[in-house]
């Protein structure tokens, strides 16, 4: 066996141990019990895996469609799924509850959950990022205007980046109300 074999070998053991989820549960300042849970996309494949060997293709067809939903939502990215799509959009919510529910289902008390070795999850929508932008777009404005004020001379941009303010601000405005009505499910 040579070295290159056995470092494959090593590496292939760590990838199929994953560490998973855990849950760090803690009541009134009592010594917090750890519970292991297994990662969700893990999980998925294993329950794909197994439905394509029982050859189960509608169960695995809902299990794929899971997976790449979990896997874009891992990656920081909110599937954009049409109001049509109604299996797509079952899917999406079974994934954000199973995302949700390792720590509401140990108990009602305070609990954490910690990804080890995933990424923090980012599901903003464009709204979202765009009203993101466009306040770091008012803050900078506010900055320019802090320097002008203090005598600072500006640059030519910058100067028509101060004309856009109310430009920023009016679309800020309607953003804030299309996020705030309810969306109907």
């Amino acid at each position: 066996m040579s070295r290159a074999h056995k470092k494959n070998q090593k590496r292939a053991t760590k990838k199929q141990e994953g560490k998973g989820f855990v849950v760090e549960e803690s009541i009134g300042g009592a010594a917090a019990p750890t519970v292991t849970k297994q990662d969700p996309v893990k999980e998925l494949r294993d329950q794909l895996a197994q439905a394509k060997a029982e050859k189960n293709h509608d169960l695995a067809n809902k299990l794929r469609q899971q997976l790449w939903i979990t896997q874009d939502l891992a990656a920081g990215y909110k599937p954009n799924i049409s109001a049509e799509d109604e299996g797509s959009r079952e899917a999406l919510t079974q994934v954000q509850e199973r995302l949700t529910t390792p720590a509401s289902s140990l108990s009602s008390s305070t609990a954490s959950v910690r990804l080890d070795g995933a990424s923090a999850i980012s599901t903003l929508g464009s709204e979202e990022r765009k009203l993101k932008t466009l306040r770091k777009k008012l803050d900078q404005i506010q900055s320019l205007k802090k320097k002008l004020e203090q005598g600072e001379t500006l640059e030519a941009n910058q100067l028509t980046k101060l004309k856009t303010e109310e430009s920023v601000l009016e679309e800020i405005e309607h953003l804030e109300n299309l996020l705030s009505i309810p969306v109907k499910r």
